[in-house]
């Protein structure tokens, strides 16, 4: 796993655990860089990549942009959620990828000697 992808599992993990909504992101805002220990202004510019914004990640329901002025402002939508399905998918991925991981290195790597093995001893049966 990428370290942005790492990155992005805690973001989202933690994110889901707060209400939706203005409080809901100002209390993660004021809480999140000391649980995640990221700066303040990383994890802003890392919510504003996910955010669903035109040309970004589109992964939560917030639009979280940086004016001419260095302020950042947010503005939520009508929905009862952070994630969006594109991210309730990315964030599944991201927690579920040893699973792929492990059956990926064990087509390569496992079932071949196994197949080895279990042929070896059929021969050593029949012999």
């Amino acid at each position: 796993m990428k370290p942005s992808e790492k990155r992005d599992k805690k973001i989202l993990n933690l994110l889901k655990k707060y209400d939706y909504g203005t409080r809901g992101l100002d209390a993660f805002m004021s809480e999140a860089p000391h649980k995640l220990k990221m700066n303040p202004v990383t994890l802003k510019e890392n919510i504003n990549r996910l955010d669903i914004e035109k040309n970004h990640l589109c992964y939560i329901h917030v639009i979280y942009n940086q004016d001419i002025n260095g302020n950042y402002k947010v503005r939520t939508f009508g929905t009862v959620e952070w994630l969006t399905s594109n991210g309730k998918d990315y964030l599944d991925d991201l927690n579920h990828s040893w699973e792929r991981t492990f059956w990926l290195y064990f087509q390569i790597y496992g079932w071949p000697i196994a197949v080895a093995v279990i042929v070896q001893v059929i021969k050593n049966l029949l012999n």
